[in-house]
């Protein structure tokens, strides 16, 4: 602690953060006007995992950002909180799909999330072994079974692979029509 003109003042670096997986695993349970602290301490270092993944969530309305201050230790709380999932209707945000919660709770929706997610933000789209870590699956394989038994099948999502052995792809989500990004306009 420094002290500037008799006060007590945290260095920047004190701010504490919640686990990235642990706020994603939060995220995918959490009901409409669930709030959860990602953080507390005397400011934010945008850099940070946690910072990164709630202005994504952010920019696509999932949630809203709140900051309040703990009336007791006077700490800043940096607050996460689910917004309602928005009903698409003819000339609404294009971004956003209608998923429900049990599904939402599933692997397959989890990796429907991951995939919507990437499209929105005009992103790659993610390999197997980034799905299945994200859905809580064991291997890439059950993770590449779920896409497209339970996606691409059913008509949620469509893939076109390109390159050498098809090693690459893009995904559609067909209720928006977004695409994932090309892996060459991303500079991977």
């Amino acid at each position: 602690m420094s002290h500037v003109s008799g006060r007590k003042v945290a260095p920047a670096h004190s701010t504490l953060y919640v686990p990235k997986d642990q706020l994603e695993a939060w995220f995918l349970k959490a009901s409409e006007g669930a709030k959860r602290v990602y953080a507390r301490g005397p400011g934010l270092d945008q850099k940070e995992a946690v910072c990164i993944l709630v202005r994504d969530w952010a920019s696509t309305g999932e949630v809203d950002l709140v900051q309040m201050r703990d009336q007791e230790t006077r700490e800043l709380l940096y607050y996460v909180r689910r917004k309602r999932p928005v009903v698409r209707e003819a000339g609404a945000d294009r971004r956003r799909v209608q998923v429900d919660d049990q599904f939402r709770e599933t692997p397959e929706g989890r990796i429907f999330l991951m995939l919507v997610r990437a499209a929105n933000l005009g992103r790659p789209c993610p390999s197997n072994a980034e799905l299945a870590e994200f859905a809580g699956l064991e291997t890439a394989e059950q993770a590449r079974y779920l896409l497209r038994e339970k996606l691409v099948k059913p008509g949620l999502v469509e893939l076109h692979h390109v390159g050498a052995g098809n090693a690459q792809r893009r995904a559609k989500i067909v209720e928006t029509g977004r695409w994932t990004a090309d892996i060459k306009e991303n500079g991977r």
